[in-house]
């Protein structure tokens, strides 16, 4: 008896050890601000002479979160109005380049920096979930303009954004959205989030797993670990899905696209791209000049730090000649395939 009271003890022990770690790599790795990075220059729609914008202010709990309203200027944009989520690293203004192309074809486009990511406030973004709340928050303030129930409405997001619009069929607030088009989407945070703890540690992923999982239930409730592809089944909101085999920050393991359910479901389309990388709404040589130039910084950024002579020159020049045209070009293909996809499913 007294062998499997000690047992009992060790497990236990073990355990708590796992779930204190769990509970600390992720409080911890959200605590902090998704910010833009001060040496790249991001696309607004002052850059874009084509592009009208009005910016909001609206709540999501306590907070005010910054989002814009983008149109073609000169024009309705009455094609349909899409709610777009942006992914993890900054805020919208990564994707304005996307916003604008989707309002040439017609749509009014509304976007937001979610919590704690650049213009929104918050010491942090606090977790994965907290998207799906800011989504929430969105529609609440939709709610208040004038003739919003006039417009046909889609979802789209990419990476974390494409998590968050493929929780989006178990919101009541969503019951509207005709069509959802992600991504890159990640299927399960909980997945990734336990793949990047083994990392760090050299134990094995399954292992922490479960405790993952219990943290983010107490942050935000058993909704937090619900994977995208079941949500997206058990709801009727029909859905375009994306992913590259060469994602390498959502690994195609983890992605919405390879989850058998969605697979068997006549409503979600999906489109695993060979060789594509993390942006696959971007076209190939962009994604190209992307990973060459980024990797070309990081390189000079460790040079930097072992104090190389050029090295600070180096780094300046690198950032000071990005070529912001190529690096956020999309790919029209997929673009006029997501809009026929949208198309299809308001007038359906």
């Amino acid at each position: 008896m007294i062998y499997l009271l000690i047992l009992f003890l060790l497990v236990l022990l073990v355990c708590g050890g796992l779930y204190a770690i769990a509970w600390k790599g992720i409080t911890a790795h959200f605590a902090g601000r998704c910010d833009e990075d001060p040496n790249l220059r991001y696309l607004t729609a002052a850059d874009f002479p084509d592009l009208a914008c009005r910016e909001v202010l609206f709540p999501s709990g306590t907070r005010q979160l910054s989002g814009a309203f983008y149109v073609q200027a000169g024009h309705k944009g009455d094609r349909g109005l899409i709610l777009f989520c942006h992914g993890y690293g900054a805020g919208h203004h990564s994707y304005t380049r996307l916003i604008h192309d989707f309002c040439l074809r017609g749509y009014t486009v509304f976007s937001w920096d979610n919590t704690g990511c650049a213009a929104s406030p918050g010491e942090g973004i606090r977790s994965f979930y907290q998207g799906v709340k800011d989504l929430q928050a969105a529609f609440t303030y939709l709610r208040t303009i004038p003739h919003f129930d006039e417009w046909p409405i889609a979802l789209c997001g990419h990476s974390w954004g494409g998590y968050v619009v493929c929780q989006a069929p178990a919101l009541p607030e969503a019951a509207r959205v005709k069509a959802i088009a992600a991504f890159s989407p990640l299927e399960d945070p909980a997945v990734n989030i336990a793949a990047q703890m083994a990392a760090k540690t050299h134990l094995p992923a399954p292992l922490f797993l479960p405790f993952v999982r219990l943290v983010l239930v107490r942050l935000d409730g058993r909704a937090a670990i619900k994977p995208c592809s079941q949500v997206l089944t058990d709801g009727k909101i029909p859905a375009i899905l994306y992913h590259g085999t060469a994602d390498t920050s959502v690994p195609p393991e983890n992605s919405v696209v390879k989850a058998p359910a969605t697979g068997d479901d006549p409503k979600l389309r999906t489109r695993m791209l060979q060789g594509r990388g993390h942006n696959v709404y971007q076209t190939t040589e962009a994604e190209q000049y992307l990973a060459k130039t980024f990797a070309g910084i990081a390189a000079a950024v460790a040079e930097k730090a072992k104090k190389k002579p050029g090295s600070a020159a180096r780094l300046e020049a690198l950032y000071a000649h990005i070529d912001y045209d190529l690096i956020t070009e999309t790919d029209p293909a997929i673009l006029e395939e997501v809009c026929a996809f949208f198309e299809r499913a308001f007038t359906a």
